[in-house]
């Protein structure tokens, strides 16, 4: 998946009150409080789901396992960019 499709997708849960990370190839979507079953269902259509572990909705652009590897390990692997710095990228 191409960054600009990850960013499109980022942009779905920002429109929704999230503050968004692009990790690697994963998209991090943090609620400030429990969105609501609507925006959790357009979520799960965007191929979102809730990541218990990280406390967090997560879209991944590739398939992949889980990982036990905390999110700051994870971060500092793949990298990470919150939204506000891929639009002035």
């Amino acid at each position: 998946m191409s960054g600009a499709e990850l960013v499109e997708k980022a942009t779905v849960a920002q429109r929704a009150g999230a503050t968004c990370e692009l990790v690697g190839n994963w998209v991090w979507a943090e609620f400030p409080s429990k969105p609501s079953p609507e925006v959790r269902e357009t979520l799960k259509r965007e191929g979102y789901h809730w990541n218990h572990k990280r406390g967090l909705w997560q879209f991944a652009g590739v398939p992949c396992r889980h990982s036990p590897a905390s999110t700051v390990e994870i971060k500092t692997k793949y990298g990470a960019i919150t939204m506000d710095e891929a639009a002035h990228a």
